[in-house]
């Protein structure tokens, strides 16, 4: 199940290269660059919400359950410790940043606004990623899998909405990451709170 849900993330950003394709040549360079640059943001983020994941199905089974939610709470803030920092360097030095990725000055300028939103993402992407991998340490990899499919559902209607139909400029499609993030966060600590995994054996 979890090389599914891998292939399931995989698949939603191909769609948005996809569609945004649709926008033209500067907007589709424009995400590659954002994009290598969440990508290193993301393994921090990840590594936190991995680490997180293991944590909890050792509790699990050592019979904690009680500490799971303190566990997950605990790694969310020692993320946003090493993450918010480099947010804010990033949106206060956005050029500087960006000329490792690309040496086109004209690119650099057109792609700040779309890296102040990722930032700006990341703030929810955290928690979202830490209780998503916590889901899927309960145990319950099978729940995990049904809400990626359920966020990615409404993730491809947004961003379809959004470059088709609305033709709206490159920074406000890349809002999807805040799209994707909330309802994950939503649905992923409901479940860690109400569900039933407490009754998980690891």
């Amino acid at each position: 199940w979890i090389m599914v849900q891998h292939g399931i993330a995989f698949i939603g950003w191909f769609i948005f290269f996809v569609v945004m394709e649709h926008q033209g040549e500067r907007p589709l360079a424009i995400t590659n660059v954002v994009r290598r640059i969440s990508s290193f943001l993301f393994m921090f983020v990840n590594a936190f919400a991995s680490t997180s994941s293991s944590l909890v199905s050792n509790l699990i089974g050592a019979g904690e359950t009680q500490c799971v939610q303190g566990t997950i709470r605990q790694h969310i803030r020692i993320a946003y410790a090493f993450v918010i920092p480099l947010l804010i360097f990033f949106a206060l030095f956005p050029n500087l940043i960006l000329s490792i990725y690309t040496d086109i000055p004209s690119l650099r300028e057109a792609s700040v606004p779309s890296l102040w939103v990722l930032c700006t993402g990341y703030l929810i992407m955290v928690p979202a990623n830490v209780y998503f991998q916590s889901v899927s340490g309960t145990g319950n990899t099978r729940t995990a899998l049904i809400m990626e499919m359920s966020v990615l559902v409404v993730y491809v209607a947004y961003i379809t909405y959004l470059i088709l139909y609305l033709r709206v400029d490159v920074a406000l499609c890349w809002t999807s990451e805040h799209v994707y993030a909330i309802l994950t966060l939503i649905l992923c600590r409901w479940y860690i709170q109400k569900g039933n995994w407490q009754q998980k054996k690891i």
